[in-house]
């Protein structure tokens, strides 16, 4: 790598999870009232939620198959490189990801097929990588 990122302690997620695009004018679930990780961005233009995959969401375009990783946290504001270390590393081994960031960490969504890939990539860059269940 180019550049000496923090190599954060990183977390697979148990399940699988979908990404939703709704329309501006379509409605959107209420993310509080669905169990477990959920994450609604919306634009002028579209909202995007992410949730569990066994989830029933009516939305214009969804895409399942995605396992997330956490970033073991809570991480201060003041760090720096955190997705740009996890991104370069998973885009040179060929992965691509669909990021997120809430106040106390960063979650990073690989496709289901890419887990074991990701989780090798990340290991070999020297991140600590772990599943939910605690096993390496």
């Amino acid at each position: 790598m180019d550049q000496d990122f923090p190599r954060v302690g990183i977390t697979f997620l148990d399940g699988a999870f979908a990404v939703h695009r709704f329309d501006a004018a379509d409605p959107v679930p209420d993310p509080r009232t669905i169990d477990g990780i959920c994450a609604c961005f919306r634009t002028p233009e579209t909202t995007t939620l992410v949730c569990d995959e066994a989830v029933a969401v009516h939305a214009s375009e969804s895409t399942r198959g995605w396992t997330a990783m956490v970033v073991d946290g809570p991480l201060d504001f003041a760090l720096t490189g955190i997705l740009a270390g996890i991104s370069e590393v998973l885009a040179r081994a060929g992965i691509s990801i669909f990021a997120l960031s809430c106040w106390e960490t960063d979650y990073v969504l690989v496709r289901s097929e890419a887990r074991d890939d990701a989780a090798a990539a990340l290991r070999d860059a020297g991140y600590p990588v772990t599943r939910a269940d605690g096993e390496g």
